[in-house]
């Protein structure tokens, strides 16, 4: 069956430089929804980063609704796609919340002692920090196309691969464990297929996602922004297909 997967849908988003643009200059529906986009999409990212650098998970969900309104208000206006990447920008404005959440307890005094380590400022390793919470929220996304596929199209792509990282070996012996969740005998062919469909929608949704945060999102651009994340090896077949402007994968 032939059917338009995640990435297609992903590949006709605008880029969030643009879903910037909409929330501080749009109509106004086109501004809530631009601002919801951008909201959803980095909440788990940018929450998880600035728990590690305040070491509070209360102060990091405070921080990051004080983000949110002020870019509901228009405080990112001025904010221009510094070499194309959104990534940047995000993680210089959520640094500059935390280090304002450490300057405002500097400046309350001294706190009751404790015997508790304090909170560690942040530093240079911060960059790396967020690359890796980058990094998770793109997989997460890969997982995510892969169980829209499965619940819309009845492909067990997402059972499947969650199923060969559990289960090393052959694919023979794949098919013997997953024939008892599918309810019906599969063979070693059928198994190194559908997994081979489920990384390539896996990947391409991965593309997808750094594509959208370039402007313009180009080929040697995407490939970098893969490259720094430690996905291009993992990803290169998805993105010679995303630079050929081959976006869709048959489930």
């Amino acid at each position: 069956m032939s059917a338009p997967d995640d990435t297609a849908r992903l590949s006709r988003l605008s880029t969030h430089w643009s879903d910037l643009g909409l929330a501080h200059d749009g109509p106004p529906a086109d501004r809530r929804e631009a601002l919801a986009r951008l909201v959803d999409r980095y909440r788990p990212a940018a929450v998880a980063y600035l728990r590690a650098m305040t070491r509070d998970p209360q102060a990091a969900d405070e921080l990051f609704q004080r983000f949110a309104l002020k870019l509901a208000a228009g405080g990112f206006r001025d904010a221009s796609p510094e070499r194309g990447r959104f990534r940047h920008y995000l993680r210089s404005a959520l640094r500059r919340l935390a280090l304002d959440h450490h300057r405002e307890a500097d400046r309350a005094g001294p706190a009751p002692l404790s015997f508790d380590p304090p909170d560690p400022a942040p530093g240079p390793g911060d960059d790396r920090a967020f690359r890796a919470f980058w990094r998770a929220e793109l997989i997460d996304r890969g997982w995510a196309a892969l169980e829209r596929v499965e619940r819309e199209f009845g492909q067990p792509l997402a059972t499947l691969l969650r199923l060969r990282l559990e289960t090393p070996g052959s694919s023979d012996r794949l098919a013997e464990a997953f024939a008892p969740r599918w309810g019906r005998p599969v063979g070693g062919p059928w198994v190194r297929e559908r997994l081979r469909r489920a990384r390539a929608v896996f990947a391409d949704a991965v593309v997808a996602g750094v594509a959208e945060t370039l402007h313009p999102p180009t080929a040697d651009g995407v490939a970098e922004e893969l490259a720094e994340l430690g996905l291009l090896d993992r990803c290169r077949a998805a993105w010679e297909r995303w630079a050929a402007g081959r976006r869709t994968v048959t489930p």
